[in-house]
Order: structure tokens, then sequence, then C-alpha cells
């Protein structure tokens, strides 16, 4: 089952989808111009960093930016290469959005 919810981005099992995020984004653009939040900036007060779950396995990110003027910011929004098509990032970012209207 699908469950998406607000988790620490340092565990085990996030940081390697971190990286892929970070490898998947800089094979398609110039590094000047990607601007990944690291993960103590997912840390911050006003960032709430999501992880996709089936059966407990990580299979996605997202996370959503309070620009504290009534706007918010969607960033690391990554989906593995297995789990593409299933709906996981339709999830995340349904999920994304309801913080954000919260």
């Amino acid at each position: 089952m699908l469950t998406v919810a607000p988790e620490s981005p340092r565990q085990d099992d996030v940081l390697p989808l971190l990286r892929q995020a970070d490898d998947f984004a800089l094979a398609l653009y110039p590094a000047e111009n990607y601007h990944a939040l690291d993960v103590g900036d997912l840390e911050r007060p006003g960032v709430t960093f999501l992880v996709a779950r089936d059966d407990g396995r990580a299979l996605g990110t997202a996370a959503v930016v309070d620009e504290g003027d009534g706007s918010a910011e969607l960033k690391r929004v990554f989906v593995t290469d297995a789990a593409r098509g299933l709906g996981v990032g339709r999830a995340l970012l349904v999920a994304d959005e309801d913080r954000a209207r919260a």
C-alpha cells in the first residue's frame, strides 16, 4: 500500500534517493541551474519533506517550502525508475499541495 508522510531526509534508505535525484537532474541541467535543497535545508523550519513508501520501501520524495508570503515552492520531487508510472509522483504532489494549502 502506498503511503506518503513527513519523514527525516537523513534516513539510510532515503539518502540514496536524494543522490539519485541529484544525478538525474545533473544529467539534464547544467550544475549552475540546479538549485536543490541539501539535507540540512530539508530540515529547516518551514520545509516539509515527504517520502512515498510502498510496503516500507522508499520510492520517492518531495518537499514543500513555505515561503512565508502565502506561497510555497515544491522541491526535491523525485521517483525511482522502478516506481515511475505507478502514481507515486501524483501521490507526492497531492500531499504537497494539501500541505501547502493548510
